[in-house]
């Protein structure tokens, strides 16, 4: 017994060292709100632990800055257990308080983070001089439901701020910034550059991270039948528009061009169809295409019009790049080595863990929890009694990095027993 003793009490030192602590557990067991620090426009959990308001409802306020920003309502069960799922809007520093007679309750803080964006510059591969040409830039969140907000700037190779376009937002989620330049003097090659400057949130920060993409343009001193439009960059497996701009004809009786446009792949003489005929929309037609295969690459569109006899084809040459890498994701606690990802740890019944996040690319870190436990900021709060905790930590990704998880599973140890005096 003695040596069972002895064991046991160097698991627990070890567990001390490792900044966890383990009050004695009462009858009286506070009542918790908990949710863990998180990123803008990604779903995350929160959760209340209540045994005195087993079986009620109980009401949320969550507040940014002083104000209250959106509230909830959160149904217990027999165990005085709940949680809702909440979308954070803004990024800074969270609370989440009860209300009413549940505003005893120990509220949740946590921190939400900007969301890392992908800029991408979609410029005309050659236009002609002294005639305005669309640069545009579509910025996207790297994961969940944020809109990013701002502007962008675009600036030539010599670091010229050419103009700054605020961004329009669609549907879809992303933010788009067309600004019409128009060259004044014929080159070989001009570099552009759109960067995404941010706006700030409600809670005084920005909520989306800045992200910028580059592209080539060939400025000619005649107008070319047939232009491509698409990114300076690809990559595999993240989808783009490819879009072929047919100007300076017009049909046979002087009226609008028409026609139709196919766009090809061409892999080392390996040629598949971006599209098939696509007709023209006004001067343009676009097709959305994922590239599947990495290297040096050739994009071809072919116009044929329907209205006269004229034809054309542009050719660019582009460098796909390889899919980006998974992440790489940490979690343990503070002051002690990362915990094995797919791994199982053990913790002690009603402790407080300080833990820690870090992600290979920088990019913000979320948790999600589930079972009996709840986390709090980047602090985890064992169940009252042994269970089985999951933790996961997600990696929205970034333009070089994908996105990633990393799951532990917390094996929460029984509180040891009271020796019944003789």
């Amino acid at each position: 017994m003695r040596l069972r003793f002895l064991a046991a009490s160097a698991g627990l030192a070890l567990i001390a060292s490792a900044g966890i602590s383990a009050p004695a557990v009462t009858a009286a067991t506070p009542a918790l709100i908990g949710s863990a620090n998180g990123v803008v426009g990604i779903a995350q959990t929160v959760e209340v632990r209540a045994p005195g308001f087993a079986g009620q409802n109980v009401g949320l306020n969550f507040s940014l800055a002083g104000q209250v920003r959106t509230t909830a309502t959160v149904s217990l069960n027999s165990a005085g257990s709940g949680s809702t799922v909440w979308t954070p809007s803004d990024a800074g520093a969270w609370s989440i308080a009860g209300t009413g007679s549940f505003s005893s309750a120990s509220a949740g803080n946590l921190t939400v983070a900007a969301v890392p964006t992908i800029t991408t510059l979609y410029a005309a591969n050659q236009t002609p001089v002294n005639t305005p040409t669309t640069l545009t830039a579509v910025v996207a969140p790297t994961g969940g439901a944020a809109t990013p907000s701002g502007s962008v700037i675009f600036t030539d190779q010599f670091g010229s701020t050419l103009g700054s376009v605020p961004l329009v937002n669609n549907a879809t989620g992303l933010g788009t910034a067309n600004f019409a330049w128009t060259p004044t003097s014929t080159t070989p090659g001009i570099t552009v550059t759109a960067t995404y400057s941010p706006s700030a949130g409600a809670g005084g920060s920005a909520n989306a991270l800045a992200s910028s993409s580059t592209d080539g343009i060939q400025v000619t001193s005649g107008t070319p039948v047939v232009s491509l439009k698409l990114p300076g960059t690809l990559v595999v497996g993240r989808a783009t528009d490819v879009t072929a701009i047919v100007a300076g004809v017009t049909g046979s009786d002087g009226s609008p061009i028409q026609g139709s446009v196919a766009l090809i792949n061409n892999v080392n003489g390996s040629v598949t169809g971006i599209s098939g005929s696509i007709p023209l929309n006004g001067s343009q037609a676009t097709a959305a295409w994922t590239p599947a295969s990495p290297g040096n690459q050739l994009i071809v569109a072919q116009f044929s019009a329907t209205n006269s006899f004229v034809s054309g084809s542009d050719t660019q040459a582009v460098n796909v790049l390889p899919a980006p890498g998974a992440d790489p994701i940490s979690l343990g606690v503070q002051g002690s080595a990362a915990w094995p990802a797919g791994g199982t740890v053990s913790a002690p019944a009603n402790a407080s863990l300080q833990l820690f996040t870090t992600t290979g690319s920088g990019a913000p870190a979320s948790i999600s929890e589930s079972g009996p436990c709840l986390v709090n900021g980047n602090t985890l709060v064992t169940s009252t009694a042994a269970g089985t905790c999951t933790l996961t930590v997600s990696s929205p990704g970034t333009t070089a990095f994908a996105s990633n998880q990393a799951t532990v599973t917390i094996q929460v140890q029984a509180p040891p027993k009271k020796k019944k005096r003789r």
